[in-house]
């Protein structure tokens, strides 16, 4: 994002970083405001969280068979 033409970029997605990285059960009342923030726009990055929230529950190894034949 920094090397992209505006800065401005960059600091748009600053705290947006920890909200995806985390945990959805640790994340502060601001970083769930970015979250949603990012559900509403959709697009691509909400995907991509998605698909890293259904691998880890995935891998958490606590889904029924018809629970994972629902993941995206």
């Amino acid at each position: 994002m920094r090397k992209l033409p505006s800065p401005e970029y960059a600091r748009k997605f600053a705290g947006a970083r920890w909200a995806l990285l985390k945990n959805p059960s640790d994340l502060t009342e601001l970083q769930n405001e970015t979250l949603y923030q990012i559900k509403l726009t959709g697009g691509k990055l909400w995907r991509a969280y998605k698909m890293k929230e259904s691998l880890r529950a995935l891998f958490a190894g606590d889904l029924s068979n018809d629970e994972v034949s629902e993941l995206p």
